[in-house]
Formats: structure tokens, C-alpha cells, sequence
């Protein structure tokens, strides 16, 4: 049920253009803790699984992430991106790019990492509105984090390692 639980919510959170928690969630579900509850990922609906898939393949690093940049420069706002293909991005722009050429500062790479912060400004300019519904995000407000190695001990917990 928290399988087929979160990957609607995934759904939703990218049909919301919120892909910063999208990719999240899409990242948790693929991890090892989760991916390797055979016996939990056979009882969710194929439907689910196959969505899931379809979602995953949104996010897969292939040339550049080409398919997320795609994805996330047709979204309209509100939108919360992928920060980390931004940050990506003002790393290649400010570390492969000299900032002085023959003697004169490069105003291509000052443009170019300009346009990259731009990008990132433009989905602030349009704000979600969201009413806040207590009894739901009480409950999340006191949930925490788990760290990788709680969450595959709880992992064998429930799927112990089959004997080879």
C-alpha cells in the first residue's frame, strides 16, 4: 500500500510541476531498500508499476538528463525545479569556462551563467496556492528522516536476504 501510495503521490507532485520532490520520491522507491521488496512490489497493481516506470524514465541521467530538462523548460509556473541541474549547470558554466580571455573578461560565460539563474528565478514569479488541511500536515510535520542504513535494516526486517 506505501508502494502504490507513493508512486501516485509522485504522479501528482509532477503533474504539479513540483519535481524537486518527484524525483525524491521516484529516487526513494528506486533505491535499494525499497526496489528489493519483491514480495511488496508484487502485490502492487501493474498499472501502478508501469507508471512508476514511465516516471522513472523522466529522470534517467541519460545525455545530460535531457528528457527532465525538456520536462522542466515546458513546465508553467508555479513550479519548485530540480535544483540540482542548475546547480549542475553554474559548476559546468563557472569551472569549465575562463573568466578572462585574451585579457578581457569572457561576457559569454558571465551571460551564460546569468541565463542559468534566470531560469531558476522564473518559477518564483507565479506561488502555489494551497490551503493547508491540519489533520494531514500535522501528521507529516512530525515525521523524520531516515538515514540509508535504517532503512534497508528495516528493509531485511520486512524481506529478510534469501538463503543462495
Amino acid at each position: 500500500a506505501v508502494v502504490s501510495t507513493q508512486s501516485t503521490g509522485a504522479d501528482e507532485l509532477f503533474k504539479l510541476n513540483n519535481f524537486s520532490s518527484f524525483i525524491a520520491i521516484i529516487n526513494a522507491l528506486e533505491g535499494s531498500a525499497i526496489s528489493r521488496l519483491h514480495s511488496s512490489w508484487n502485490k502492487v497493481d501493474r498499472k501502478i508499476c508501469q507508471k512508476n516506470d514511465d516516471l522513472y524514465e523522466k529522470i534517467l541521467p541519460d545525455s545530460n538528463f535531457r528528457t527532465l530538462r525538456k520536462v522542466i523548460a515546458q513546465a508553467d509556473p508555479p513550479c519548485i525545479p530540480y535544483v540540482g541541474l542548475f546547480m549542475s549547470d553554474l559548476t559546468f558554466a563557472t569551472e569549465c569556462n575562463p573568466t578572462v580571455v585574451n585579457g578581457m573578461i569572457n561576457f559569454v560565460k558571465c551571460k551564460y551563467i546569468n541565463d542559468i539563474i534566470n531560469r531558476l528565478r522564473l518559477y518564483q514569479q507565479k506561488p502555489y496556492h494551497f490551503e493547508v488541511v491540519p489533520s494531514i500536515a500535522a501528521p507529516l510535520q512530525q515525521l523524520h528522516a531516515l538515514d540509508e542504513e535504517t532503512m534497508y535494516e528495516i528493509s531485511l526486517q520486512l524481506e529478510p536476504k534469501k538463503p543462495k
